[in-house]
Protein backbone atom coordinates (compact mmCIF):
# COMPACT_ATOMS: atom_id res chain seq x y z
CA UNK A 1 0.00 0.00 0.00
CA UNK A 2 1.59 2.91 -1.04
CA UNK A 3 0.71 5.98 1.06
CA UNK A 4 3.18 9.04 1.42
CA UNK A 5 1.99 11.98 0.13
CA UNK A 6 5.32 14.07 -1.11
CA UNK A 7 4.56 17.69 -0.24
CA UNK A 8 6.54 19.33 -2.78
CA UNK A 9 3.77 18.54 -5.80
CA UNK A 10 0.74 19.38 -3.32
CA UNK A 11 2.93 23.25 -2.79
CA UNK A 12 3.87 23.56 -6.84
CA UNK A 13 0.46 22.09 -8.70
CA UNK A 14 -1.61 20.33 -5.52
CA UNK A 15 -0.27 17.06 -7.10
CA UNK A 16 -0.17 14.62 -5.07
CA UNK A 17 2.00 11.51 -5.49
CA UNK A 18 2.46 8.79 -2.92
CA UNK A 19 6.12 6.85 -2.45
CA UNK A 20 6.18 5.32 0.66
CA UNK A 21 4.64 2.27 2.46
CA UNK A 22 2.64 2.15 5.75
CA UNK A 23 5.09 1.18 7.76
CA UNK A 24 7.77 3.78 6.21
CA UNK A 25 4.69 6.59 7.08
CA UNK A 26 4.76 5.32 10.64
CA UNK A 27 8.44 4.89 11.01
CA UNK A 28 8.93 9.04 9.87
CA UNK A 29 5.72 10.43 11.89
CA UNK A 30 3.97 11.67 8.40
CA UNK A 31 0.02 11.32 7.59
CA UNK A 32 -1.67 10.34 4.86
CA UNK A 33 -3.78 12.67 3.10
CA UNK A 34 -5.77 11.93 0.57
CA UNK A 35 -9.02 13.49 -1.54
CA UNK A 36 -12.53 12.19 -0.64
CA UNK A 37 -14.32 10.28 -3.40
CA UNK A 38 -18.53 11.19 -2.90
CA UNK A 39 -21.02 8.34 -3.60
CA UNK A 40 -24.48 10.22 -3.54
CA UNK A 41 -23.37 13.00 -1.40
CA UNK A 42 -25.56 15.24 -3.66
CA UNK A 43 -27.91 12.81 -6.14
CA UNK A 44 -25.45 13.66 -8.68
CA UNK A 45 -22.43 12.41 -7.11
CA UNK A 46 -23.34 8.69 -8.43
CA UNK A 47 -19.90 8.86 -10.58
CA UNK A 48 -17.24 7.34 -7.82
CA UNK A 49 -15.43 5.53 -10.06
CA UNK A 50 -14.83 8.22 -12.41
CA UNK A 51 -13.44 10.49 -9.27
CA UNK A 52 -11.32 7.23 -8.41
CA UNK A 53 -9.66 7.59 -12.17
CA UNK A 54 -8.80 11.22 -11.65
CA UNK A 55 -7.55 10.78 -7.64
CA UNK A 56 -5.34 7.97 -9.58
CA UNK A 57 -4.30 10.09 -12.28
CA UNK A 58 -2.82 12.18 -9.58
CA UNK A 59 -0.85 9.45 -8.08
CA UNK A 60 -3.04 8.91 -5.15
CA UNK A 61 -2.62 5.25 -3.73
CA UNK A 62 -5.38 5.90 -1.27
CA UNK A 63 -8.69 7.53 -0.82
CA UNK A 64 -11.85 8.60 1.37
CA UNK A 65 -14.72 7.27 0.33
CA UNK A 66 -17.75 9.27 1.73
CA UNK A 67 -20.94 7.55 1.49
CA UNK A 68 -24.47 9.44 1.79
CA UNK A 69 -27.76 7.80 2.57
CA UNK A 70 -30.80 10.36 2.45
CA UNK A 71 -33.30 11.19 5.07
CA UNK A 72 -36.28 13.41 5.94
CA UNK A 73 -37.08 15.19 9.31
CA UNK A 74 -39.84 16.81 11.05
CA UNK A 75 -39.64 19.92 12.65
CA UNK A 76 -37.69 18.67 15.50
CA UNK A 77 -35.17 17.53 13.11
CA UNK A 78 -36.16 13.63 14.13
CA UNK A 79 -35.42 11.47 11.10
CA UNK A 80 -38.77 10.20 9.98
CA UNK A 81 -37.81 7.91 6.55
CA UNK A 82 -34.44 6.63 4.92
CA UNK A 83 -34.53 7.05 1.38
CA UNK A 84 -32.80 7.50 -2.15
CA UNK A 85 -33.16 10.41 -4.51
CA UNK A 86 -34.75 9.27 -7.79
CA UNK A 87 -35.47 11.78 -10.71
CA UNK A 88 -34.99 14.83 -8.27
CA UNK A 89 -37.58 13.64 -5.42
CA UNK A 90 -37.06 11.35 -2.33
CA UNK A 91 -38.18 8.00 -2.38
CA UNK A 92 -38.21 6.06 0.66
CA UNK A 93 -35.97 3.05 1.21
CA UNK A 94 -36.95 -0.50 0.27
CA UNK A 95 -35.11 -3.96 -0.20
CA UNK A 96 -34.80 -3.11 -3.83
CA UNK A 97 -33.52 0.26 -3.80
CA UNK A 98 -31.24 -0.60 -0.49
CA UNK A 99 -30.00 -3.54 -2.74
CA UNK A 100 -29.33 -1.16 -5.93
CA UNK A 101 -27.31 1.14 -2.97
CA UNK A 102 -25.43 -2.33 -2.17
CA UNK A 103 -24.57 -3.09 -5.63
CA UNK A 104 -23.21 0.66 -6.10
CA UNK A 105 -20.79 0.26 -3.35
CA UNK A 106 -19.38 -3.35 -4.36
CA UNK A 107 -18.73 -1.56 -7.61
CA UNK A 108 -16.80 1.35 -5.91
CA UNK A 109 -14.63 -1.37 -3.67
CA UNK A 110 -14.42 -3.81 -6.66
CA UNK A 111 -12.61 -0.54 -8.56
CA UNK A 112 -10.90 0.18 -5.40
CA UNK A 113 -9.46 -3.36 -5.20
CA UNK A 114 -8.29 -3.38 -8.70
CA UNK A 115 -6.61 -0.41 -8.79
CA UNK A 116 -4.63 -1.48 -5.72
CA UNK A 117 -6.52 1.52 -3.68
CA UNK A 118 -6.79 1.73 0.29
CA UNK A 119 -10.12 3.02 1.29
CA UNK A 120 -10.74 4.74 4.47
CA UNK A 121 -14.76 5.43 4.51
CA UNK A 122 -16.61 8.16 6.50
CA UNK A 123 -20.34 7.31 6.44
CA UNK A 124 -23.16 9.67 6.86
CA UNK A 125 -27.20 11.16 6.08
CA UNK A 126 -28.14 13.93 4.31
CA UNK A 127 -31.84 15.54 4.52
CA UNK A 128 -33.89 16.02 1.63
CA UNK A 129 -37.27 17.74 1.52
CA UNK A 130 -38.63 20.96 2.99
CA UNK A 131 -36.75 20.50 5.75
CA UNK A 132 -33.45 20.85 4.77
CA UNK A 133 -30.85 20.78 8.06
CA UNK A 134 -27.15 20.35 8.95
CA UNK A 135 -26.58 16.55 9.87
CA UNK A 136 -25.14 17.52 13.14
CA UNK A 137 -28.78 18.50 13.97
CA UNK A 138 -30.52 15.07 13.37
CA UNK A 139 -32.25 13.23 16.00
CA UNK A 140 -31.39 9.41 15.18
CA UNK A 141 -31.19 6.38 17.18
CA UNK A 142 -28.33 4.31 14.46
CA UNK A 143 -30.13 0.92 15.44
CA UNK A 144 -33.85 1.87 15.63
CA UNK A 145 -35.76 0.81 13.09
CA UNK A 146 -37.28 3.91 11.03
CA UNK A 147 -39.43 2.78 8.20
CA UNK A 148 -38.44 -0.86 7.97
CA UNK A 149 -34.84 -0.03 8.04
CA UNK A 150 -32.24 1.64 10.54
CA UNK A 151 -28.96 3.55 9.65
CA UNK A 152 -26.98 0.39 11.07
CA UNK A 153 -28.60 -2.02 8.84
CA UNK A 154 -29.09 -0.43 5.68
CA UNK A 155 -25.81 2.21 4.63
CA UNK A 156 -23.25 0.75 7.38
CA UNK A 157 -24.60 -3.05 6.34
CA UNK A 158 -24.00 -2.15 2.52
CA UNK A 159 -20.43 -0.89 3.23
CA UNK A 160 -19.26 -3.70 5.31
CA UNK A 161 -20.81 -6.35 3.00
CA UNK A 162 -18.95 -4.18 0.15
CA UNK A 163 -15.60 -4.20 1.35
CA UNK A 164 -15.79 -7.79 2.60
CA UNK A 165 -16.89 -8.91 -0.86
CA UNK A 166 -13.88 -7.69 -2.17
CA UNK A 167 -11.04 -7.23 0.24
CA UNK A 168 -11.96 -9.88 2.53
CA UNK A 169 -11.10 -9.15 5.91
CA UNK A 170 -8.21 -6.55 5.36
CA UNK A 171 -7.37 -3.83 7.55
CA UNK A 172 -9.68 -1.00 6.59
CA UNK A 173 -11.21 2.54 8.53
CA UNK A 174 -14.70 3.42 8.84
CA UNK A 175 -16.35 6.08 10.50
CA UNK A 176 -19.61 5.34 11.21
CA UNK A 177 -20.76 8.59 11.14
CA UNK A 178 -18.83 11.75 10.08
CA UNK A 179 -20.54 15.28 11.69
CA UNK A 180 -23.32 14.14 13.37
CA UNK A 181 -23.29 15.27 16.92
CA UNK A 182 -26.90 15.18 18.38
CA UNK A 183 -27.00 11.61 17.10
CA UNK A 184 -23.96 10.51 18.99
CA UNK A 185 -24.56 12.31 22.03
CA UNK A 186 -28.20 11.29 22.13
CA UNK A 187 -27.54 7.53 21.88
CA UNK A 188 -23.79 7.42 23.03
CA UNK A 189 -24.93 3.78 24.00
CA UNK A 190 -26.52 2.79 21.36
CA UNK A 191 -23.20 4.10 19.12
CA UNK A 192 -20.89 1.82 21.84
CA UNK A 193 -22.70 -1.18 21.48
CA UNK A 194 -22.64 -0.80 17.84
CA UNK A 195 -19.42 -0.50 17.56
CA UNK A 196 -19.07 -3.28 19.97
CA UNK A 197 -21.26 -5.61 17.06
CA UNK A 198 -19.09 -4.10 14.27
CA UNK A 199 -15.79 -5.44 15.67
CA UNK A 200 -17.26 -8.71 16.82
CA UNK A 201 -18.33 -9.12 13.22
CA UNK A 202 -15.62 -11.91 11.50
CA UNK A 203 -15.43 -9.77 8.49
CA UNK A 204 -14.31 -6.74 10.24
CA UNK A 205 -11.67 -8.18 11.98
CA UNK A 206 -8.97 -5.68 11.26
CA UNK A 207 -11.48 -3.01 10.96
CA UNK A 208 -10.46 0.56 12.66
CA UNK A 209 -13.78 2.03 13.70
CA UNK A 210 -14.44 5.39 15.43
CA UNK A 211 -16.90 8.17 14.86
CA UNK A 212 -16.21 11.87 13.25
CA UNK A 213 -17.82 15.14 14.73
CA UNK A 214 -17.24 18.61 14.06
CA UNK A 215 -14.39 21.05 15.17
CA UNK A 216 -16.61 22.75 17.63
CA UNK A 217 -20.43 22.18 18.97
CA UNK A 218 -19.63 18.04 18.85
CA UNK A 219 -22.40 17.44 21.09
CA UNK A 220 -24.97 19.84 18.93
CA UNK A 221 -25.03 22.39 21.83
CA UNK A 222 -27.22 19.40 23.44
CA UNK A 223 -27.48 19.77 27.39
CA UNK A 224 -25.46 16.25 27.95
CA UNK A 225 -26.22 14.62 30.89
CA UNK A 226 -23.39 13.13 33.42
CA UNK A 227 -25.27 9.84 32.96
CA UNK A 228 -24.52 10.72 28.45
CA UNK A 229 -21.06 11.37 29.39
CA UNK A 230 -20.20 8.45 31.12
CA UNK A 231 -21.70 6.42 27.98
CA UNK A 232 -19.62 8.35 25.12
CA UNK A 233 -16.67 7.43 27.60
CA UNK A 234 -17.66 3.62 26.93
CA UNK A 235 -18.02 4.84 23.37
CA UNK A 236 -14.44 5.65 22.82
CA UNK A 237 -13.40 2.86 24.45
CA UNK A 238 -14.81 0.90 21.64
CA UNK A 239 -13.35 3.29 18.95
CA UNK A 240 -9.98 3.33 17.25
CA UNK A 241 -9.99 6.97 16.89
CA UNK A 242 -11.97 9.81 17.23
CA UNK A 243 -12.26 12.15 13.77
CA UNK A 244 -13.07 15.80 13.65
CA UNK A 245 -14.58 17.77 10.29
CA UNK A 246 -11.93 21.08 10.29
CA UNK A 247 -13.18 24.07 9.10
CA UNK A 248 -12.21 26.18 11.94
CA UNK A 249 -11.70 29.93 11.63
CA UNK A 250 -8.45 31.16 10.70
CA UNK A 251 -5.84 33.45 12.16
CA UNK A 252 -3.74 35.42 9.38
CA UNK A 253 -1.18 34.50 8.53
CA UNK A 254 -1.99 30.81 8.13
CA UNK A 255 0.77 28.15 9.72
CA UNK A 256 0.99 24.83 11.30
CA UNK A 257 0.23 26.22 14.43
CA UNK A 258 -3.99 26.68 13.13
CA UNK A 259 -3.99 22.89 12.92
CA UNK A 260 -2.55 21.93 16.53
CA UNK A 261 -4.75 24.62 17.89
CA UNK A 262 -7.39 23.60 16.06
CA UNK A 263 -6.98 19.96 17.17
CA UNK A 264 -6.63 20.99 20.69
CA UNK A 265 -9.96 23.03 21.00
CA UNK A 266 -11.48 20.00 19.52
CA UNK A 267 -10.09 17.84 21.89
CA UNK A 268 -10.84 20.12 25.37
CA UNK A 269 -14.80 19.71 24.27
CA UNK A 270 -14.39 16.40 25.91
CA UNK A 271 -12.31 17.21 29.00
CA UNK A 272 -13.50 17.08 32.64
CA UNK A 273 -15.75 14.58 32.01
CA UNK A 274 -14.15 11.24 33.47
CA UNK A 275 -12.09 9.88 30.94
CA UNK A 276 -9.10 10.61 29.25
CA UNK A 277 -10.08 7.93 26.23
CA UNK A 278 -10.29 11.22 23.62
CA UNK A 279 -6.55 12.14 24.25
CA UNK A 280 -5.36 8.60 23.93
CA UNK A 281 -6.68 7.75 20.51
CA UNK A 282 -5.40 8.58 17.06
CA UNK A 283 -6.81 11.72 15.53
CA UNK A 284 -8.27 11.51 11.87
CA UNK A 285 -9.24 14.79 9.89
CA UNK A 286 -12.32 13.36 8.42
CA UNK A 287 -12.71 16.44 6.41
CA UNK A 288 -10.76 19.54 5.75
CA UNK A 289 -11.06 22.22 2.91
CA UNK A 290 -10.71 26.14 2.49
CA UNK A 291 -13.56 27.38 0.67
CA UNK A 292 -12.39 30.81 -0.38
CA UNK A 293 -16.03 31.84 0.40
CA UNK A 294 -18.11 34.17 2.80
CA UNK A 295 -21.52 34.23 4.29
CA UNK A 296 -24.25 32.86 1.93
CA UNK A 297 -21.50 30.85 -0.38
CA UNK A 298 -20.29 33.97 -1.75
CA UNK A 299 -16.84 34.02 -3.60
CA UNK A 300 -14.71 35.74 -0.92
CA UNK A 301 -12.80 39.00 -2.15
CA UNK A 302 -9.58 38.70 0.30
CA UNK A 303 -8.08 36.23 2.34
CA UNK A 304 -9.37 37.81 5.53
CA UNK A 305 -12.85 37.31 4.44
CA UNK A 306 -12.09 33.62 3.12
CA UNK A 307 -10.44 32.63 6.86
CA UNK A 308 -13.70 33.71 8.81
CA UNK A 309 -15.59 30.87 7.56
CA UNK A 310 -13.54 28.17 5.78
CA UNK A 311 -17.07 25.81 5.36
CA UNK A 312 -18.17 28.85 2.88
CA UNK A 313 -17.46 28.07 -0.61
CA UNK A 314 -18.94 28.01 -4.11
CA UNK A 315 -19.74 24.88 -6.84
CA UNK A 316 -20.20 27.30 -9.98
CA UNK A 317 -16.34 27.09 -11.57
CA UNK A 318 -17.24 30.59 -13.20
CA UNK A 319 -17.34 32.22 -9.51
CA UNK A 320 -14.13 30.59 -8.67
CA UNK A 321 -12.29 32.45 -5.54
CA UNK A 322 -8.82 31.02 -6.31
CA UNK A 323 -8.44 33.68 -10.08
CA UNK A 324 -7.02 36.21 -8.11
CA UNK A 325 -3.57 35.96 -6.88
CA UNK A 326 -3.33 37.74 -3.06
CA UNK A 327 -6.26 34.43 -2.87
CA UNK A 328 -4.13 31.70 -4.77
CA UNK A 329 -1.08 32.20 -2.34
CA UNK A 330 -3.73 32.02 0.66
CA UNK A 331 -4.80 28.48 -0.28
CA UNK A 332 -1.44 27.53 -1.55
CA UNK A 333 -0.20 29.16 2.14
CA UNK A 334 -2.92 26.61 3.72
CA UNK A 335 -2.19 23.38 2.40
CA UNK A 336 1.87 24.07 2.78
CA UNK A 337 0.57 24.96 7.11
CA UNK A 338 -1.56 21.47 6.65
CA UNK A 339 1.46 19.45 5.30
CA UNK A 340 3.54 20.61 8.04
CA UNK A 341 1.11 20.02 10.98
CA UNK A 342 1.26 16.20 9.14
CA UNK A 343 4.28 15.55 9.17
CA UNK A 344 4.99 16.51 12.81
CA UNK A 345 1.51 17.31 15.15
CA UNK A 346 2.26 18.56 18.73
CA UNK A 347 3.11 15.49 20.76
CA UNK A 348 1.23 13.63 22.16
CA UNK A 349 -0.99 14.13 19.29
CA UNK A 350 -0.98 11.54 16.56
CA UNK A 351 -2.99 11.93 13.51
CA UNK A 352 -4.26 8.56 11.52
CA UNK A 353 -5.33 10.37 8.58
CA UNK A 354 -6.48 13.16 6.46
CA UNK A 355 -9.13 13.77 4.06
CA UNK A 356 -9.13 17.11 1.36
CA UNK A 357 -12.99 17.37 0.74
CA UNK A 358 -13.39 17.28 -2.69
CA UNK A 359 -16.31 19.65 -3.60
CA UNK A 360 -16.30 22.82 -5.29
CA UNK A 361 -13.93 25.62 -4.62
CA UNK A 362 -13.07 23.53 -1.63
CA UNK A 363 -10.70 20.72 -3.76
CA UNK A 364 -7.67 21.92 -5.19
CA UNK A 365 -7.27 19.19 -7.36
CA UNK A 366 -10.57 18.86 -9.56
CA UNK A 367 -11.15 15.48 -8.34
CA UNK A 368 -15.47 15.91 -7.76
CA UNK A 369 -16.23 19.72 -9.75
CA UNK A 370 -13.77 21.29 -12.64
CA UNK A 371 -12.07 24.68 -12.81
CA UNK A 372 -11.09 24.76 -9.45
CA UNK A 373 -7.66 23.08 -9.82
CA UNK A 374 -4.43 24.89 -8.42
CA UNK A 375 -2.70 24.86 -11.71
Amino acid sequence: MYLRVVAACLLTTLTLACDGRASERRANGASPLAPSILAYHKPHHDNSIEQMGRALQLGFRRIHLVATLFCQLDDAHRVTDYGVIEEGRFTPLDADRLATLAAHYREIFAAAKSAHLEVAVTAHLNAWGPRAEWRNHFDFDPLASIGGFSYANSLIEALVAAHYSNFGSDAWELSVVGEMGGSVFRYPQQYAQWLQTLKADPRNRQLNVGVSLNFNDAADQLAVSQSQWEQFGQLLQHSDFVGMSLYRPIALPVDREHFDEASEQFLRQFDGHGFQRHRELPLVLSEIGLGGGREGNRPASTPAEAALAPWEGVVDARRSPWSDPTMQQFRRDFHRALLQFLEAPRKPLAVQGAYLWSEGSWDPLDIVDHGFFDA
